[in-house]
């Protein structure tokens, strides 16, 4: 049994826009998405979903940047395939420096964010507030962090109870603070496809720009 959960960043219109293997270009999105269905994996309307069924796939788009609404989103609501959404609180609707990709990036603003979840297609879940190294933090900055995110969730008339952690980074502090928040799931960034499940340590597949549909069941396929 295979629950299969994908990990995306960015999306450009063209693959001569990409940046860095982190791009995804639409052609290749919808490549991904078209083979999935035609390798006999079923979209789940939510990550608890693709956990409790078998042979799922499930996307997730980690951070919010405005190029998921400008070129995945409308593809998703085209092939009718559910997503989840992690976004980081404090980046909101902003558009600010980020020293990862050395350029400016823009964020989603909190009326897409809701337009997201009216669609009843996409699930907008939390990525922590500040986008923090959380393991590199005490348990109250931790908590604090992800309870910043809840509140801000809760101003927006939203509420979370799937988590991913920022760079891919926890403890087992981070891990009691979420079931004390009633996470049920955190995606993390380790590779696999969920054969057995740890709902805290939830595996991804993260596609690169140079994977079209047939090489992405082909990487399934390795994980027999």
């Amino acid at each position: 049994m295979k629950h299969i959960v994908l990990a995306y960043h960015h999306f450009v219109k063209n693959s001569y826009d990409k940046k860095s293997k982190l791009y995804i270009d639409e052609v290749r999105f919808r490549s991904h998405l078209l083979s999935l269905m035609e390798s006999n994996y079923k979209p789940t309307i939510s990550l608890a979903d693709c956990m409790n069924e078998t042979n799922t796939f499930h996307i997730t788009i980690d951070d919010g940047y405005l190029n998921f609404y400008n070129i995945a989103y409308p593809i998703l609501k085209e092939l009718n395939i559910p997503a989840t959404l992690f976004v980081p609180t404090s980046r909101i609707g902003i558009t600010c420096f980020e020293e990862d990709y050395g350029t400016n990036q823009t964020y989603c603003s909190k009326e897409q964010l809701l337009e997201f979840v009216a669609s009843g297609l996409i699930n907008v879940e939390s990525h922590g507030h500040g986008h923090i190294k959380l393991s590199n933090h005490s348990y109250r900055e931790q908590y604090e962090d992800v309870e910043k995110s809840l509140d801000i969730f809760s101003s927006l008339g939203l509420k979370s109870n799937v988590f991913c952690y920022p760079y891919g980074l926890y403890n087992e502090d981070t891990v009691r603070i979420l079931k004390l928040l009633d996470f049920n799931y955190s995606c993390s960034t380790v590779t696999g496809v969920n054969k057995t499940i740890d709902e805290y340590k939830i595996e991804r597949l993260a596609p690169d720009s140079t994977m079209n549909g047939n090489d992405l069941i082909k990487l399934i396929k390795l994980y027999k």
